[in-house]
């Protein structure tokens, strides 16, 4: 054998055992990851409230683990201030709010409102508890929530106003 073909027989030999170790992708190897909605009853991400507050003023919040930011528009304010949330003692949800400039020289007081998850009649996800690895569930548009509202009482830090209720839906 001349010192050509030795060389080249060298330079072939490793890519021959890199192929014949190599394990071949089957199809039934081949496990496709499909989006689908989670139920839960956790309430972090964003929320609208289903009506206005004290006259032309819509809320909405967005949650993450204790924290967030709430936004409050209409009547020509634009607020936005951070909101937290702790799970409170007898069941629900209590919300504190900062206080936000909103500009014009108006602020939105530091108010406070409490919440509980409710049920919603809108959506398709299941009460929390059931078994969801028996029957998934794919990621496609409904016409409401998805499948659970928080309603609130909300509560104004400045006198004079009362106590107001809301529902809020994952926006």
């Amino acid at each position: 054998m001349n010192a050509l073909a030795l060389k080249a027989g060298l330079l072939v030999l490793p890519m021959v055992i890199a192929c014949a170790t190599a394990a071949p992708t089957l199809a039934y190897d081949f496990k496709p990851q499909v989006a689908v909605p989670t139920a839960s009853n956790d309430i972090n991400g964003c929320w609208t409230a289903d009506r206005s507050l004290y006259g032309a003023y819509q809320l909405s919040f967005c949650l993450d683990h204790g924290a967030g930011s709430y936004y409050v528009t209409g009547g020509g304010l634009h607020c936005q201030a951070d909101v937290s949330w702790r799970k409170a003692w007898l069941g629900g949800y209590k919300f504190v709010m900062d206080r936000s400039s909103c500009g014009n020289g108006t602020d939105w007081s530091g108010d406070t409102f409490k919440c509980s998850l409710e049920r919603s009649a809108f959506g398709v996800s299941a009460p929390a508890g059931d078994d969801y690895a028996v029957a998934p569930k794919v990621a496609v548009p409904t016409q409401g929530p998805a499948g659970y509202a928080l309603s609130c009482s909300y509560r104004p830090a400045v006198a004079g106003w009362g106590w107001q209720s809301f529902k809020a839906y994952r926006s």
